[in-house]
């Protein structure tokens, strides 16, 4: 039975229906509301845990320490490679934290709150028991299941989160423990000294590498954009926090992360709206970009030399080779022979052993794929690969919907993160490790899923029924066939 809020239902005098008013939302979506106490609270101790999990202070830019790529710390690459018993303190706290926020979810959760069982749930349950069989194969059967504990733990928590918070309140949660995370690198940057972006061959980095650092501030960045296009009182708010998020992309020098905000942005400005809007964007963006070289042309500033370190966002490295990533990439494949299909078994490709063959043929030490899909392929095959992309794919498409059905800002947010989980990929691995932004993109696609009271009829609505009803700021229905309450 459908039921309504009185308060958006009038009486047509003239022909006794009933008019009720739908301010472009769809039943099981909520309007703009305040976020509450609890959201600031999770919010505050995700931050905390992704803190522990990822920060290390060694990476600041004034201890001036070799980086990861140069060898540091490599004898203990894997987080908790061996067990919790050897784990650095800080992430064994940052660990417990975040089983703390999924049982505290899991604890609080509404009584009218489910998964769907659909084609997207069914793509991911063949995905989670693919990666429990592959310690079958696995050429280390110990580190898979010992990894595989610690999956299943993050998705947990993800699910926690994305049953725990309508979609509006989960991007506030998400981008509010990023925005965390990143605060205390760049606090522990200036703090220590090493913030000095004047400085030609300066990245940021914090207590984080700056990859990471940078794909977390675009997350921020996307999601704030998504929110100050919406008129309100947190506008400036948001612009403001889009800016600082942006600042910081760019003063890590990360390439991937700047263009995975460039798409994230372009995604909210043309999903959802017709092709001839389409259109009309990208012929803005290419005369911007012809006046601009013309511009250049004129003042006799495009230059080889200055367009390259321009592209390069001022970073002194080759990027002929993608930074070492095609060489990394051909490593990856020839080691990967006769594993295609099914991997090595998941976590079981990048262990210590096989970062020092990789830094004895590429002269760096790679700790991972730095290529999403690669990086599945090598866990878990070809397979999986396909399992994974069909999960994207369907994930965008039910979010693109949502957007063309409601126009609200978080539904804008989410195909945003879920095009920078696919454009990000190409060029870096996080979203699909889990300590990482793992745990980030698994609570965005399951998010998705989320069924709540009062959207059970509107699931067995066909879409072209919902678009509709979406289109029309007005329903009419007949008095003996609706329930107020």
């Amino acid at each position: 039975m459908l039921r309504l809020n009185p308060s958006l239902v009038s009486t047509n005098g003239h022909s006794g229906t009933m008019v009720v008013d739908i301010p472009r939302q769809v039943a099981g979506v909520s309007r703009f509301t305040a976020v509450g106490i609890t959201a600031w609270c999770v919010g505050a101790f995700l931050a905390a845990a992704v803190i522990g999990l990822n920060h290390d202070p060694n990476y600041a830019t004034a201890r001036a320490l070799e980086q990861v790529e140069e060898g540091r710390d490599v004898e203990e690459k894997a987080v908790m490679e061996d067990g919790l018993g050897v784990a650095a303190a800080g992430r064994v706290v940052g660990f417990a934290l975040l089983l703390g926020v999924g049982a505290f979810c899991i604890a609080t959760l509404p009584n009218d709150v489910r998964f769907r069982w659909d084609r997207l749930s069914i793509l991911i349950a063949m995905g989670l028991a693919w990666a429990m069989a592959s310690v079958a194969w696995s050429v280390e059967p110990d580190t898979t299941a010992r990894e595989l504990v610690r999956l299943l733990a993050y998705g947990g928590v993800a699910a926690a989160l994305a049953l725990r918070f309508d979609l509006r309140t989960l991007c506030f949660v998400l981008a509010a423990a990023l925005a965390g995370s990143v605060a205390t690198a760049v606090a522990y940057e200036i703090g220590t000294g090493g913030f000095k972006p004047w400085h030609a061959d300066y990245r940021l980095t914090g207590s984080m590498h700056s990859n990471i650092l940078a794909i977390q501030a675009a997350i921020v960045a996307l999601v704030a954009y998504a929110f100050a296009l919406q008129p309100g009182q947190r506008r400036a708010f948001c612009w403001a926090l889009f800016t600082a998020a942006l600042a910081v992309v760019v003063l890590t020098k990360a390439r991937t992360a700047l263009f995975t905000v460039i798409a994230g942005v372009v995604a909210i400005h043309v999903v959802g709206r017709p092709a001839r809007q389409w259109l009309f964007y990208a012929a803005c963006v290419m005369s911007f970009a012809a006046i601009a070289l013309l511009t250049a042309s004129a003042l006799g500033i495009s230059d080889e030399h200055g367009l390259q370190n321009v592209a390069n966002l001022g970073r002194s490295d080759d990027v002929g080779d993608l930074t070492g990533r095609l060489p990394l990439w051909n490593f990856i494949w020839h080691e990967s022979e006769g594993h295609r299909l099914q991997g090595f078994g998941w976590g079981a490709f990048w262990l210590t052993e096989r970062v020092k063959d990789a830094r004895e043929a590429l002269h760096w030490f790679p700790r991972h794929s730095h290529n999403a899909y690669l990086q599945v392929m090598v866990n878990l095959g070809l397979v999986e690969l396909a399992i994974v992309v069909a999960i994207g794919l369907i994930a965008l498409r039910r979010a693109a919907s949502l957007v063309r059905r409601t126009g609200l800002p978080e539904a804008s947010a989410l195909v945003a993160i879920l095009i920078a989980i696919f454009v990000n990929g190409t060029a870096e691995s996080a979203f699909v490790m889990p300590r990482d932004m793992g745990l980030f993109s698994a609570a965005a696609v399951l998010s998705l899923l989320v069924v709540r009271r009062g959207t059970e009829s509107q699931d067995r609505v066909s879409d072209f029924e919902r678009e509709r009803m979406a289109e029309s700021r007005t329903l009419v229905l007949f008095p003996p066939k609706v329930s107020l309450s």
